[in-house]
This record gives structure tokens, C-alpha cells and sequence, in this order.
């Protein structure tokens, strides 16, 4: 049997390989005011979080920093408006730093969101720089998946201008569970 030696390409997108971070990562690192973050958990997690491709596909986006947001339509000419927050009066860029990390709208919504994860999953839950937000590596499978799907819902509202609701939110968590893990869906049935 011949063994190619040849090369593929796809060792060089496992985060183990690289020689250097894809700006992008580097970037949340920044923002997340970390450093050497563990890329490679923080994929795997990615994974294990939950079985729907749309949560999965969306959130490597974001890691990635491929997700839009009204900036970069504004920039690409898809929105005409105006490049700026549709959810806040802030006057601030809608960019993706902007939308997970510093928009009121968001703090206001998150506070809920972590205030139901402390009251009902994780009586010690702390996220204040948004780190398990944005990588998803809680210890806690059912905060993972939480915080997946308000990851979407920020998104899908932002892009369509809509308010941040919790009603509407709570609606995406339950879509969400649909073919989900037995453990998942069993440990958020009561409380959504």
C-alpha cells in the first residue's frame, strides 16, 4: 500500500496546527482582554454544545468574525440607511464588538439572560467580559446552549431591527430543543 505524504491543507485549519492565530481569534482575545486563549477547546465545544448546524454554523461565523452586522452591509452597500446601532442611541457603529460586547440593548437583554442562568442552572454564574458568551466553554452543557442561541437571537434582531425580547428569545430557546440531546432538553423542559 502507497501512503501519500502529500499535504491536504486541512491540518493547517485545526487551531492545534497553527504557527501563528487567525487574526480574527486575536482579535477576541483583545476584546475578551485574555491572552492564549484555547482555541482548540473552544472549537471542540463549538461541537458539543448542540446538534443544530444553523447554532453551529452561526456561532463559527462569529469566532471567525464572518457574522454581519449593519457596519459591514452598510460598507458592502446592502444596508443604505446608515452604518450605526439600530437598537441603541448611542451613536456607536453597529459592529460585532459593538452588538456582544458593548450596545445597552444587549447589556439589558444579557443581564435577564444571566439572571435566569444564576436563578435556575448555575447559582454562580459570573460572565462580566462575556468570555462564555462568546466561547461557549461553561462547564454546564445547558448554559452553552443558552448562551448559543441568545448568541443567534442577538444577531437574527439585530439585522432585522427588532427589539430584544425575552418572550421571543425564550421561543428560539424551545425551536432550539427540538432534536436536540435527550440531557439538554431534559435539563431546560421546566424551565422554558
Amino acid at each position: 500500500a502507497v501512503v501519500s505524504t502529500q499535504s491536504t491543507g486541512r491540518e493547517q485549519l485545526e487551531p492545534n496546527n497553527w504557527a501563528t492565530k487567525p487574526p480574527p481569534l486575536l482579535q477576541w482575545e483583545t476584546d475578551l482582554f485574555l491572552r492564549d486563549m484555547d482555541w482548540g477547546t473552544i472549537f471542540t465545544n463549538l461541537f458539543q454544545t448542540t446538534n443544530n448546524h444553523r447554532l453551529i454554523q452561526h456561532h463559527y461565523k462569529l469566532l471567525y468574525r464572518i457574522s454581519t452586522c449593519r457596519y459591514m452591509r452598510f460598507r458592502m452597500g446592502i444596508e443604505k440607511d446608515s452604518p450605526y446601532c439600530s437598537l441603541c442611541s448611542s451613536g456607536h457603529l453597529e459592529t460585532i464588538r459593538h452588538i456582544y460586547l458593548e450596545c445597552s440593548s444587549t447589556n439589558i437583554f444579557l443581564s435577564l439572560v444571566n439572571n435566569f442562568i444564576t436563578s435556575y442552572i448555575d447559582r454562580s454564574y459570573y460572565d462580566p467580559t462575556r468570555f462564555f458568551l462568546i466561547t461557549l466553554t461553561h462547564t454546564d452543557c445547558r448554559v452553552n446552549f443558552l448562551n448559543s442561541v441568545c448568541i443567534w437571537y442577538l444577531s437574527r434582531q439585530f439585522q432585522t431591527k427588532d427589539p430584544l425580547t425575552w418572550e421571543k428569545y425564550k421561543y428560539y430557546i424551545k425551536l432550539y430543543l427540538i432534536g436536540e440531546k435527550a440531557q439538554l432538553v431534559n435539563g431546560l423542559k421546566n424551565y422554558v
